[in-house]
């Protein structure tokens, strides 16, 4: 019988050679409270109104949007919508103020 050799354990990796990594500490953030008189208040966003968003659209689609991409004419109606809203609601008071007068020279008209 022949006589085995002990096997001598593997050299250690290159790995193993390293030193093991250390967890990283995490430091505590304290966050301090600010005065209230250093708060500012953010301005609201510009309320679009959906149904001026879509008389825009319905207008650039019946006028062919005139060589533009249809989100090119979407990035305008989305910024001139505030204003059309402001420019309809004159309109309406205008109108609304002539058919008071047709009522009133209507009725006088009626008495006679």
């Amino acid at each position: 019988m022949k006589k085995t050799k002990k096997r001598k354990s593997p050299k250690k990796t290159f790995q193993s050679k390293l030193k093991p990594k250390k967890p990283l500490k995490s430091k505590k953030v304290v966050k301090k409270p600010k005065p209230t008189s250093a708060l500012t208040l953010k301005p609201t966003a510009k309320k679009i109104s959906t149904l001026d968003y879509y008389h825009c659209l319905c207008q650039q689609a019946q006028t062919g949007f005139r060589g533009k991409k249809i989100t090119q004419a979407c990035q305008e109606c989305k910024h001139s919508a505030p204003l059309l809203g402001i420019q309809r609601k004159k309109e309406v008071q205008k109108l609304v103020g002539a058919y008071k007068q047709l009522g009133i020279s209507l009725s006088k008209l009626l008495d006679y």
